[in-house]
């Protein structure tokens, strides 16, 4: 697989970790510790609550998901989609068809 856009993780980090509709820090640091363990790979953002000088969770999301290869960003990013929490999001359903077409 090619490289998945950094706009494409940026749009997908704003989607899943939205403040409203999104995964909160504990469970974006939960399912990112799992592939991480895994892929075995090492995350930046292990521990929750993040550091003081993180912008925000999107940010953590995204420099979690960097660390991934391609095909790891598209598995994680599909399994993220199919959360029950974005069952009836359509951003996040408008998002995962993009992921498809990539």
């Amino acid at each position: 697989m090619n490289n998945i856009p950094d706009v494409f993780l940026t749009k997908a980090s704003e989607i899943l970790a939205d403040t409203d509709k999104g995964l909160s820090g504990s469970k974006i640091v939960k399912y990112f510790s799992d592939f991480a363990v895994d892929f075995n790979i090492n995350i930046p953002y292990s521990n929750y609550p993040f550091p003081k000088e993180t912008p925000n969770k999107r940010t953590a999301f995204k420099e979690n998901l960097k660390v991934f290869t391609p095909e790891q960003q598209f598995k994680i990013i599909t399994y993220l989609s199919d959360l029950d929490i974005f069952r009836d999001n359509d951003e996040m359903k408008k998002l995962k068809t993009q992921l498809f077409q990539l």
